[in-house]
């Protein structure tokens, strides 16, 4: 078991953690139109999180009501955000002469699901006087999932309640293009020269 301090120790005020995956689902190769081709269908997803030091202590401390003082968290500025699309990709490369070869690559990008999650302030207090827990905030969700949105805002003076559901739809959330350019060229002494142009 960790105890508290060795779990918060090394923390800092504000925590930032990325993650980014290029999943390869499907990908054929064949040789045609003087070159080599190249089909794949690649999933790609990026999550960046800012996660406070106050976070942390809440998740590992908890609350505890049997406990007779008052304890108060003060989480401010937590957010994630992910953005998850299909890549549809259609390359070819082919030999110029003996030690020049270029290739291009075309990429569909086909948005999925997205979710933008954000707390600017939120106050948990445990009153174990009342045996309340109060949560007191201000929280904005935005997600988004093929082409259906929903959105949820916290904030003072407006109306706490998810709007998007009445509208739930499937389809493409978004459309993009992508092209990279490509060539290698045989230098002397066994050593190949590279250069791209994604765009």
């Amino acid at each position: 078991k960790v105890g508290v301090d060795e779990f918060l120790g090394d923390l800092e005020s504000e925590n930032n953690f990325d993650l980014y995956l290029n999943y390869n689902l499907f990908s054929v190769g064949f040789k045609a139109f003087g070159g080599s081709n190249l089909i794949e269908l690649n999933l790609r997803s990026a999550v960046n999180t800012s996660m406070p030091y106050e976070f942390f202590k809440f998740a590992k401390m908890g609350v505890d009501f049997y406990d007779t003082e008052r304890t108060e968290y003060h989480i401010k500025d937590l957010s994630l955000n992910t953005q998850n699309y299909m890549e549809l990709a259609l390359g070819h490369a082919r030999n110029i002469n003996e030690k020049l070869r270029v290739g291009a690559k075309v990429k569909v990008l086909l948005g999925m699901a997205y979710a933008d999650f954000d707390v600017k302030n939120l106050d948990l207090v445990e009153d174990p006087a009342e045996l309340k827990y109060k949560v007191n905030g201000d929280m904005h969700i935005e997600a988004a999932l093929m082409d259906s949105k929903v959105k949820y805002s916290d904030k003072p003076g407006e109306a706490n309640r998810i709007k998007g559901f009445n509208d739930m739809s499937f389809g493409i959330a978004g459309l993009g293009l992508a092209v990279d350019l490509g060539a290698t060229y045989q230098l002397p002494e066994a050593l190949t020269l590279s250069a791209g142009t994604p765009a």
